[in-house]
């Protein structure tokens, strides 16, 4: 995992709130659009969520992979109490996406 392009104030708002949003109704996957992105999250355990995004804005921004058209983020609840207003920087995965058996800790480490 690397750093990866940073979210606008829009996107990152989207995100944020969608995740929040799962978090506290224990859901297990959520999505969300914006102007310029649409994107989805899904839960992985009590505190780890994956996002993807895309949108032809966004994609022109990132270095994807392989013809990749979406950026893949991985959330744990400490992002979540940080907030947006801090410019979370979600760690963005290249070439590896945690599989259904990866625990939370192997994901977040």
């Amino acid at each position: 995992m690397r750093s990866g392009p940073t979210l606008s104030d829009a996107e990152c708002e989207a995100l944020y709130r969608v995740a929040c949003g799962l978090y506290q109704q224990a859901k297990a996957s959520g999505s969300f659009t914006t102007d310029v992105c649409e994107g989805r999250i899904s839960t992985r355990g009590k505190t780890v969520m994956l996002a993807s995004i895309s949108g032809v804005e966004f994609e022109a921004e990132m270095d994807l992979e392989r013809g990749s058209t979406k950026a893949r983020f991985i959330v744990s609840a400490r992002d979540l109490a940080i907030g947006p207003a801090e410019r979370m920087s979600w760690r963005y995965t290249i070439g590896h996406w945690p599989s259904e058996e990866e625990s939370e800790d192997e994901i977040l480490n």
